[in-house]
Order: C-alpha cells, then structure tokens, then sequence
C-alpha cells in the first residue's frame, strides 16, 4: 500500500487468482518432496502478510496453492477470504478479537458485535461473546412482492466452540427478545386475526415482545474432500435448539428444535451422485404457539427448487381489506426434505447437474405426513466454477400445482452448490 490516489493504478480490491490454483487441504498430495528454499520463502511471506493484516483466522479452506505439474515444486500461494482482517484483534495478546457487522437489504437489516476469545480456561475451545439486532422481512403471499410479517430479534449470547480436524462441536445460551408484526397493508385487528388463522398462529402472540432464554448445541462432522465442490465423502449436521419464555403470560411458547441433516457424495469415474438427507421436529404440544419464524418451511435454492423461498405448502388463505384472496405458507412442525443429484463431469469450467427434491411439512401429531402433501420438483442446473466457488443455475418443475396462483417451474441463480 503506498500513499497518493489509487486513479491510474493498476489493481483491485478483490482479484480472480489465475487458473491453476487448488485448495490448500490439497498441498500435501501435490507437492512431492520437502520444500526448497524458494518454497520456503513463499510460505514466510505468506506468513508476514497475515501478520500485517492481523489475520488469525487462516486455516486450510482459505488459501491456495500452485505447483508445477511436472516436478511438483511450489509455485505460487494465494491468500483468499481475508474478511476477517484489519479488526480489532488481539487486544489482550491471546489471539482474541472484537468484531462489527452491519448488513442492510430490502428483507432485512442486522447489527452483530462480536468478541471471540481462541483458548478459554486454557483449552483449544473458543468462547464467543455476541450481542445483535435483527429485523427480518418474511416473503409469504404467493404471487405478489408484500411480505406477510416482520420478526424483530434482539439479544445477546455466550458461546463455547470445539474444532478438531473433522469435528466442530459448540453451544450457545443467551436471552433474546423476539417480536412478530403483521406487514404495514394488514391495519386492523380482524384483518391480523384473520391472517394468523391462516398460518395457524396465536393471535395474541402478534405484536407483542416475548422474552425467551434459549440453549443451542450444535455438532458438524465433515469428511469432504474439499467444502467448495465435494466429490466425495460426508457431511453432518445436528442440532438441538430450546427456547424458553421467561415471562409467564407466554409460558406456552416454550420449544424444543430438532435439526438433523446428512450429506453424502460417491464419485462415478468423472461424474457424482450427490445425495443430502434433512429431518426437523419441534418439540411443542401445539403449533399455533410456535413462533412463525421458528418454524420449518420448504422451498428454495436449497431445499425444494420447484418452489420460491419459503413458499411450499401446507398453504392457508387470506382475504385482505380489498377483497383478494391471498395464498401464504404455514410452515411447519415437523420437515423431511430429500434432495438427490448427478453432478456431470466438469468441461471448460462448466458442470452440468441433473437433481430431484422431495419434501414434506407437518402441522400437529404429523397430521399432514401422507402422499398427498409431497411437494417436489424435478430439473436441471449449470454451474460455473470460479477460485470462490460455482455460480449456480438451477431450474425446476413441480410435479403438481397446489394453488392456480403458483407457477409451474422455478428458478435460481446464486453461488454455491445446493448441498
């Protein structure tokens, strides 16, 4: 960095590093023998750099390495992913942090502070101190832009983290305020009543602030060999998420959430069969007193691709002040999704996928669980890959329209694989 205007200046920001580069997990596999000198000057550079820019979150899934095809010696390393840098870091000479993030969009607006503490009680578990604002504009009414109701959360959380080579293990327990508003075209109270009994929701919860305490563990287990684009190995996923109201007067908002998802690749010569297995329960005696943002839904670029974010049955109806009807999600207590894929081997950068979603929601007693209320969706998608991973596009069929509001396909563009 130098001093004086950046116009004229050859540069960015953010560069593409040149083709040739894979993952450093990799390295060791393509580099043949111990490292020269000339290795070993890249790796001290490379060292220095993140030392300048106050960087101690590198680890393997963010950097690269280039070797020389032929003789297997160390050409280039690339750093990637420096978002964590230039914070206030290390402060008491731990290698802790503090961290601010503010994101603002038409959905949603969120302020997070962050402090993390790497070795707590002298032990390799992080401990994470986070305080945050969120306001979240839920999309729910098919076949218009209005959003359905506006979740308000705010709180504070104590965090305890376990990362080993394939298992990251952690907790969180905090206090948190949520708070559900009805969307700005829903002015009176026959209107908002009307509309949470079209959700199955507690018209009494609505608009009010409900204080919970709340405990989270969660487990990830990973055997990929590689997080941007596996080709092979597993990948799971379970967590268990109780809230619990501290005020009486909301004492049956309390809840259990089950999470459980499983992942698995197995390559065929060139190509992969890619399949992604999802589970979810709460654990409440009646879904009306289930808070609508906590719920289970169905539809999306990683879920059920047929359908719009959100927006797969179980369906409710609502008229509003005019007099139109309006089709929007209940969500659910109980979710089992499938997804299944056949990633086409790669050609120029390009990937072909051909993939099937299934899924199915629950109200109460899995009274829905039946053939019936499958949602599903078959197509097709085309992936770009780039050094931060493949841009996405995916387009699906539903095997049946619900409601005449709907349409009959859905698609997306995003980066990232579906799962």
């Amino acid at each position: 960095l130098h001093q004086g205007s950046a116009e004229a200046k050859t540069g960015s920001l953010q560069l593409f590093v040149e083709e040739g580069h894979k993952e450093a997990k990799k390295a060791h596999k393509l580099m043949k023998h111990a490292p020269g000198d000339q290795e070993k000057e890249l790796f001290q550079k490379f060292i220095v750099f993140d030392y300048l820019i106050g960087n101690l979150d590198r680890h393997e899934e963010n950097w690269l390495v280039k070797t020389d095809p032929e003789t297997g010696r160390l050409i280039n390393i690339a750093a990637i992913d420096n978002s964590n840098s230039f914070l206030v870091k290390n402060p008491s000479n731990n290698g802790d942090y503090f961290r601010f993030d503010g994101d603002v969009a038409r959905s949603h607006r969120e302020v997070h502070l962050k402090y993390f503490y790497p070795w707590f009680f002298g032990v390799p578990i992080g401990a994470l101190f986070h305080t945050y604002a969120i306001r979240y504009e839920q999309p729910g009414f098919i076949g218009t832009k209005n959003n359905i109701y506006t979740i308000f959360e705010h709180g504070a959380l104590v965090g305890l983290r376990y990362k080993g080579q394939h298992v990251d293990a952690g907790i969180n327990c905090g206090f948190e305020v949520a708070r559900t508003k009805v969307g700005d075209d829903i002015t009176t109270q026959e209107l908002a009543a009307a509309l949470a009994q079209a959700i199955e929701f507690d018209p009494k919860l609505l608009d009010k602030n409900i204080p919970f305490v709340f405990v989270e563990p969660t487990l990830f287990i990973d055997h990929l060999d590689t997080s941007l684009n596996p080709h092979k190995g597993m990948f799971t996923l379970i967590s268990l998420k109780g809230m619990f109201p501290t005020c009486a007067q909301f004492a049956n908002s309390y809840f259990l959430k089950l999470l459980v998802e499983h992942s698995w690749f197995v390559p065929i010569e060139r190509a992969v069969i890619a399949f992604r297995f999802r589970f979810g329960h709460i654990f409440h005696r009646c879904f009306a007193d289930i808070m609508p943002n906590e719920r289970f839904y169905l539809g999306g670029s990683h879920s059920v691709r047929s359908y719009e974010t959100d927006l797969a049955p179980p369906l409710g109806c609502f008229i509003d002040a005019k007099g139109k009807k309006n089709i929007v999600p209940r969500g659910g207590k109980t979710m089992l999704n499938i997804n299944t894929e056949l990633r086409l081997p790669e050609f120029n950068k390009v990937g072909v996928v051909i993939f099937q979603d299934m899924g199915i929601l629950s109200g109460d007693d899995f009274i829905d669980f039946n053939s019936k209320n499958i949602v599903g969706g078959i197509g097709f998608g085309v992936r770009y890959f780039t050094p931060i991973g493949p841009l996405r596009f995916d387009i699906a069929w539903k095997w049946r329209k619900h409601v005449p509001e709907e349409h009959g396909y859905n698609w997306f563009v995003t980066f990232g694989q579906a799962f």
